[in-house]
């Protein structure tokens, strides 16, 4: 199901923010279908009836980012088609946002102008914590000067959290520990944001997953890819649960604080089950990327390279360079610095002290793996001539054989690295239908304990699909397992 924008025109108060003040408050409104996903996976009658009973009370409903009140409208209606009593409480920071959700909600509605992160909160709680929380909290960038909080999140995130993932640490702390509820529209970064990472512990520990959607495409106009979840606290942080409502995050992958595994069944990603292995890759080698130092000091030091000249300088390979065991460099073009080369070289003499350096060092046996795929993609560089362009993350073995660099190229090619990369981190690309490669995720790829010399064999051979299926075996991978096919498939447009 994809969430569509309302065609309704937003409330004429609402209207009248401008762009770049929409975008320093995160003040995006939520279509009117995705608020339909919110109601119907998260308020069932039972539900309803057994919080409102034991507790014999209003079923009170908070928004803390409530902007012109529709997210609570909607839940107003289906509480009273039931003719459930309930007590609707509003807050948001912008002053024109709360008139409008007044006037819609009418004046039995508790709605408060203030910041839902700050004291505002206080006076939302005076009859206890809510029994249902929904919200399409702010959508703040960390990156941007105009937008950053400045430090770490008050409720846990890191620096680089975005403010949405203030408001779920928010929503563990008003919501009912006794079976309370929280519906909320997030960006999907947050799923595996290394910085959001806290808040997700904590939202484990204390509350249970009741369902989780999310989208390829780009929604309001943020312009960002989204998701949205469903969670139900939990009155022990000990108690059990119905593992049937939970979603699977299998072997060997529980030790993962992302939620990558969310998109990943929905996806039909393959479970990877049982493997025979060696502990990880990062046990072998070194990992680093490159970033934005790297890449202006090589801007004025990249040059085409003529058929007679500069064949001593070490080619500069892109990420649009690498596909699955294969590097095309001087066969595909390349894009770098807004220019496109046919065999771009870096010209060493012409670096800074600095960068010679970081040129010394990257310039050994390794492994390069792009950046944004579908599938992994890696190449071996056995003889350490290539220098990586920014952000391609390199893999140092620590045994100095070239042999070895052969094996970890080996088994980033195959269908094992590749799932165990989407069980992780599912949905860290520009889509949820790729992944942002990182060191550390690559360190976290699962090591066979079986033998690899077919399977390097293969790659060497350029044999890519039969390197997978010879790494599969090495980790005693059953030659029927869905995930080759999958991985297979998957791979057939690379080739």
């Amino acid at each position: 199901m994809s969430p569509t924008e309302s065609a309704e025109p937003l409330h004429r108060a609402v209207r009248t923010s401008g762009r770049s003040d929409r975008k320093r408050l995160g003040a995006w409104y939520t279509p009117d279908q995705l608020i339909s996903v919110l109601i119907e996976q998260t308020i069932q009658r039972e539900w309803v009836d057994a919080v409102t009973k034991s507790g014999n009370c209003a079923l009170r409903v908070l928004d803390p980012a409530c902007g012109d009140g529709r997210l609570l409208e909607a839940v107003r209606a289906q509480l009273d088609s039931w003719g459930i009593a309930h007590q609707l409480i509003g807050v948001d920071i912008d002053p024109e946002a709360t008139r409008a959700a007044q006037h819609r909600l009418g004046p039995t509605a508790l709605i408060i102008h203030g910041d839902a992160l700050g004291p505002a909160m206080d006076q939302a709680l005076q009859d206890g914590p809510c029994h249902l929380l929904v919200a399409n909290p702010p959508f703040i960038s960390q990156m941007s000067a105009h937008t950053t909080r400045g430090g770490s999140s008050r409720h846990g995130g890191g620096p680089y959290a975005d403010v949405a993932v203030e408001f779920c640490g928010l929503a563990l702390a008003v919501t009912s520990p006794a079976y309370g509820r929280i519906a909320m529209i997030l960006p999907q970064s947050l799923l595996t944001a290394r910085d959001a990472g806290p808040i997700r512990n904590r939202m484990d520990t204390l509350s249970r997953p009741l369902w989780d959607w999310h989208s390829d495409g780009l929604h309001f106009d943020a312009a960002v890819r989204i998701c949205a979840l469903g969670r139900e606290m939990t009155p022990s942080a000990s108690a059990p649960t119905d593992s049937s409502s939970r979603s699977t995050r299998p072997q060997p992958f529980e030790h993962s604080n992302t939620w990558g595994h969310l998109i990943a069944q929905a996806r039909g990603v393959p479970v990877l089950g049982s493997l025979h292995t060696a502990g990880l890759l990062g046990d072998r080698a070194d990992l680093n990327a490159n970033f934005r130092d790297q890449y202006y000091g090589l801007v004025p030091a990249v040059r085409d390279s003529g058929p007679d000249r500069d064949a001593h300088q070490p080619p500069l390979i892109t990420t649009g360079l690498i596909d699955p065991g294969v590097c095309h460099w001087g066969t595909r073009p390349a894009r770098f610095a807004k220019h496109v080369f046919i065999a771009p070289r870096v010209n060493l003499e012409a670096l800074d002290p600095a960068m010679t350096a970081w040129a010394e060092r990257k310039l050994v046996p390794k492994v390069l793996v792009a950046t944004q795929t579908r599938v992994l993609e890696a190449v071996a560089d056995p003889t350490g001539a290539w220098l990586p362009g920014v952000p391609i993350t390199s893999v140092v073995p620590r045994n100095p054989d070239p042999a070895a660099v052969w094996e970890i190229a080996a088994v980033l090619t195959s269908p094992v690295a590749t799932l165990a990369a989407w069980w992780s981190s599912a949905g860290s690309g520009l889509s949820a239908r790729s992944l942002r490669i990182n060191p550390r995720l690559i360190a976290a790829t699962p090591w066979p304990a079986g033998d690899l010399d077919q399977a390097v064999a293969h790659l060497k051979a350029g044999e890519i699909g039969a390197c997978g299926r010879a790494v599969a075996a090495a980790f005693a991978m059953d030659s029927d397992h869905a995930g080759i096919q999958w991985w297979l498939d998957a791979l057939s447009p690379r080739r």
